[in-house]
């Protein structure tokens, strides 16, 4: 009885190593030959970022839509708030948006705890916000040639507590505890420990960035999507202060208007949008990273991509569709 007690315990232990806990992780080799849409939800005028938590996934464009995505094949939106906004991210129990149009651009942050109940709770003006990340109390949001670094807890008492003059900031991504930031000059490395003494410690070039690049961060590496020019950079940010571009892959352009035009990380995998096809790129180890899959989506144009539990939750200009990935 012991040993077969004990061959027991080795075989649960093996199979925890290999496929992770509670489903959060991917196997240690997906199989990605099955990819297939399980849903599409239509949302009118179309999404422009997703996030998703818990259950729950988060789209905007001209209103705020709460998704119950469990089980994903039958994602239904359980709540609509008549807000805009231009991107999306979500911590703890509040959901911030930024919109960078109308008469008051900057953050709205809701209160999405629960879902069905959420609301309004916070409003901080923002000059031309344009992109967001949230880690550990903080948002970081970039807007009119600045980076912002506003403190969130409580969510309803949020206040910007840092300037830090960056020209024409697009996009931001948080590693550790640096933000990158793609701005004029290329990708700013940012120390943000602690958030009130921000400084740049490094800027990594990058030729021909434009309005359609985009940003991700994790595990010490940064990645940066060249829009329309087909390239997904790779950049080493740990150190920071001896960041460098360690590798670029380019994509196989499907049609006139393929590209890298927005980035999800997940598990040492980079999943890239443009036109409608979603691309996922092994970056582990970052020297032999290379696309190892795609998929084309029933839409006209991918905005943003969020990928969680198995499945890459994609925004675009119809609405939204959920992606079986293995």
């Amino acid at each position: 009885m012991r040993a077969s007690f004990q061959v027991s315990v080795v075989l649960i232990l093996a199979t925890v190593l290999v496929f992770g806990c509670g489903g959060g992780g991917a196997p240690t080799t997906p199989d990605f030959s099955d990819m297939k849409v399980v849903r599409t939800l239509e949302i009118p005028s179309g999404s422009l970022d997703i996030a998703v938590s818990k259950g729950y996934a988060y789209a905007v464009g001209a209103g705020f839509y709460i998704v119950d995505v469990d089980p994903p094949g039958a994602a239904s939106i359980v709540k609509i708030l008549e807000i805009s906004g231009d991107h999306v991210a979500v911590s703890g129990g509040c959901a911030y948006v930024i919109y960078a149009g109308g008469d008051s651009p900057g953050l709205r942050i809701v209160d999405i705890d629960p879902p069905g109940e959420a609301s309004v709770v916070k409003t901080v003006e923002i000059p031309g916000a344009r992109d967001i990340a949230v880690s550990d109390g903080y948002a970081y949001i970039v807007g009119d040639d600045a980076l912002y670094i506003i403190t969130v807890e409580p969510c309803s008492d949020a206040r910007v507590l840092k300037t830090l003059d960056l020209w024409e900031a697009l996009h931001v991504a948080i590693s550790d505890r640096h933000a990158c930031v793609l701005a004029g000059g290329g990708l700013h490395i940012i120390d943000v420990d602690p958030p009130g003494s921000a400084s740049v410690v490094k800027t990594v070039d990058i030729d021909g960035w434009n309005y359609s690049s985009c940003v991700a961060a994790t595990r010490g590496y940064a990645y940066v999507g060249m829009g329309s020019l087909e390239v997904l950079h790779i950049i080493d940010v740990d150190p920071p202060a001896a960041a460098s571009m360690v590798n670029s892959v380019g994509i196989v352009p499907k049609n006139s208007y393929d590209g890298v035009y927005c980035i999800a990380m997940s598990d040492g995998y980079a999943y890239t949008g443009g036109g409608d096809s979603l691309r996922i790129i092994d970056v582990e180890p970052y020297s032999g990273a290379r696309e190892v899959a795609s998929i084309l989506i029933p839409c006209p144009w991918i905005e943003a991509v969020a990928v969680l539990d198995g499945y890459a939750y994609v925004a675009h200009e119809e609405g939204l569709s959920i992606i079986q990935l293995w």
